[in-house]
């Protein structure tokens, strides 16, 4: 719902779809890099991704699955060093309700705030 509200106003504050294709890889890029699947994020990366709807919904994905309790216990092959884990089980995936509605929270947030500016966008149009 999010990301079709997001549609919503990328499609109210262009005039046509020229413009609409030349935002779009800079308007869904972030969506996939901070979503934090592909690398660990940490610092300013960790607070820039709370601006993406991409992380809010890979933690709503995360604490429905309780992704963290797919991570195998650590092998011990006694005189061999252990693999390395596929991740680390993380707070973002925690299988909470708190958590779950956190992430539901956000999203909804999200939608309402794209669908004002889409509002504000189309209006100004006229």
């Amino acid at each position: 719902m999010a990301s079709l509200c997001l549609g919503l106003f990328l499609s109210a504050a262009v005039t046509n779809s020229d413009q609409a294709s030349k935002i779009l890889p800079p308007l869904l890029l972030p969506q996939i890099i901070f979503a934090g699947v592909l690398f660990k994020l940490t610092g300013v990366t960790t607070a820039l991704s709370w601006l993406t709807i991409g992380r809010w919904t890979m933690g709503a994905y995360g604490a429905l699955m309780d992704v963290n309790g797919m991570v195998p216990p650590p092998l011990d092959f006694g005189l061999f060093e252990p693999p390395p884990q596929p991740f680390d089980p993380t707070p973002v995936y925690a299988p909470t309700w708190g958590n779950l509605l956190l992430n539901w929270g956000m999203l909804i947030l999200h939608s309402g705030i794209y669908l004002g500016m889409a509002t504000f966008w189309q209006r100004r149009k006229g």
